[in-house]
């Protein structure tokens, strides 16, 4: 795990083309917040919007028959506030480029990773 650890934030930092690359003085200051997911397990909207997916805790991926794929990590909701919603309609509309509503069609799969944070 230590490996793994080292070998990804080495990575995220200097590495992730969605980012700019921190240089050796930022990378010395930054704190490191670590997400450790279950593996994907299907859930019903149903379940979403009850009980069983936990806000703060929990992963979120949709996925359309046309393979467009959306996932948010647990600390999405937490850092920008959202509720179950508008977490999927944020999925759905920023992240994937869809109608904020692809999550109530039939054809979409959802499914959720319970979370662990370090």
């Amino acid at each position: 795990i230590q490996y793994n650890v080292k070998k990804y934030a080495i990575e995220s930092a200097f590495n992730d083309p969605r980012f700019q690359e921190l240089n050796h003085g930022e990378f010395k200051n930054i704190e490191l917040e670590i997400s450790i997911l279950s593996k994907a397990a299907d859930i019903s909207l149903e379940q979403y919007f009850g009980k069983k997916f936990d806000l703060h805790r929990d992963g979120i991926l949709l996925q359309t028959i046309k393979n467009k794929r959306g996932f948010f990590l647990p600390s999405v909701a937490i850092e920008y506030g959202y509720d179950k919603r508008q977490l999927l309609e944020q999925l759905c509309g920023n992240k994937m480029g869809v109608n904020i509503d692809c999550y109530k069609n039939s054809d979409t799969r959802l499914q959720y990773m319970e979370g662990m944070f370090f």
